[in-house]
């Protein structure tokens, strides 16, 4: 490459590549203007580059249909698709914010499914009139009830407390679940109390 106040020449720094393109300053002293290019690569020099350029949104467009079909395709995976279908490297961090985008668009909000809670509750009253858990765990459970917890991971955090029990054929029995801020003698209290 060569640089001075009245030209500039760039060529391509692979050996033997004829890339190569040549400019000159104008009579105004502003202005460039291109005398000679050769636009021709001849390498691999220029065939994988990171597009910084390559939006979420525009990102998001390419891969929502893949999402849609694989939701537990890795992020690794959606890089190396990208790279295969239009030559560009995206780094991790924009291909993951790019599939929870997606994932938004295709399930809604995370915060829009808390809302649909009291719903759930009781379209399942509705469905199972005087409670499945009430009289389900009496007639054939084991009397047995375990507990556990969950972290969850994602935009809001928070423990899954449950408490099932084993019926009949040896299956899960849940009795009950409720999602905390954090895991602590006073929430698991409340929750056993209840």
């Amino acid at each position: 490459m060569k640089n001075d106040p009245l030209r500039v020449t760039v060529r391509c720094p692979m050996h033997g590549c004829p890339w190569r393109v040549h400019a000159s300053h104008l009579q105004d002293g502003v202005t460039f203007q291109v005398k000679t290019m050769n636009a021709k690569h001849t390498c691999n020099h220029m065939k994988k580059v990171d597009i910084k350029m390559a939006s979420s949104t525009w990102i998001c467009d390419k891969i929502l249909d893949n999402v849609k079909s694989n939701a537990k395709k890795s992020i690794a995976d959606f890089q190396r698709d990208l790279e295969k279908k239009f030559n560009i490297k995206v780094p991790y961090h924009r291909v993951w914010a790019t599939q929870e985008m997606a994932l938004e668009k295709i399930h809604g909000k995370i915060e829009d499914s808390y809302k649909q809670i009291p719903d759930l509750h009781n379209q399942l009253l509705k469905h199972n009139p005087g409670s499945v858990v009430n009289t389900g765990f009496l007639v054939g459970c084991r009397p047995v009830i375990g507990v556990d917890s969950c972290h969850l991971k994602g935009k809001y955090k928070g423990v899954l407390l449950a408490a099932t029990s084993i019926d009949g054929n040896h299956g899960i029995f849940p009795l009950a679940y409720a999602v905390c801020e954090e895991e602590s003698a006073e929430t698991w209290t409340w929750f056993l109390e209840f």
